[in-house]
């Protein structure tokens, strides 16, 4: 899964995990991520370009939603 973590002047960070749960982290260039994508979204790419996964984005912030409601019992 690869997620974009942060937008850092003219570069976006991209953090990944493999199979056995190993964690990346990937500096491209902004111009690769298209304009739609959020930091904190779920992304793939297609054409040597970035774009958001829109149905993991939205499934991966209802995940964290609960473990923060369960955490705040």
């Amino acid at each position: 899964m690869m997620i974009l973590d942060r937008f850092e002047e003219n570069y976006a960070v991209i953090e990944s995990n493999d199979e056995n749960d190993i964690i990346t982290h990937l500096i491209i260039d902004r111009n690769l991520v298209s304009d739609n994508v959020n930091e904190g979204d779920v992304i793939f790419k297609k054409d040597n370009m970035y774009y958001s996964d829109e149905n993991a984005t939205k499934n991966r912030r209802l995940r964290v939603i609960e473990v923060l409601k369960r955490l705040n019992k």
